[in-house]
């Protein structure tokens, strides 16, 4: 909760997922998440079927939080990405980890592959050429 409170994240309260960092290197960040339970008539016109897109966003989090720790506090945001597989549904309440692999990192921009998975090995998303832009004038 503490990301969401002191600034290093925006996100509201749907989107608030991130519950612990379990390991933070220059060469990746791991998280233990869980996506709170969104009502249907709060998840607009793309409701979750077989994608939950609430969840998704919870690994581009992870990209933030890691260029915040190891880019002397800099913000940055999502920029593309190049490919995503979705396993299985990513459900609401249920805790999941993110694992975050660094592959190139520079002052204006990091490449990550990214693993959403649970506690049994299960892959749930796999995304690849994940990439936000940095920058130290971002504020939010």
């Amino acid at each position: 909760a503490v990301l969401y409170q002191d600034g290093s994240l925006f996100h509201g309260a749907y989107f608030q997922g991130i519950e612990e960092i379990l390991d933070c290197t220059d060469q990746q960040i791991v998280l233990s998440c869980e996506a709170p339970e969104v009502p249907l008539k709060d998840q607009g016109q793309f409701p979750l079927f077989s994608v939950n897109t609430f969840f998704a966003d919870i690994q581009y989090q992870g990209m933030l939080v890691w260029v915040q720790k190891n880019r002397a506090n800099a913000k940055s945001l999502p920029l593309q990405t190049d490919s995503a597989v979705f396993y299985k549904t990513a459900p609401f309440g249920k805790k999941l980890f993110v694992h975050v692999a660094i592959l190139e990192a520079s002052d204006v921009k990091m490449a990550a592959d990214c693993t959403v998975y649970d506690e049994d090995g299960n892959v749930y998303i796999k995304t690849k050429g994940a990439v936000v832009t940095i920058s130290k004038n971002l504020s939010w």
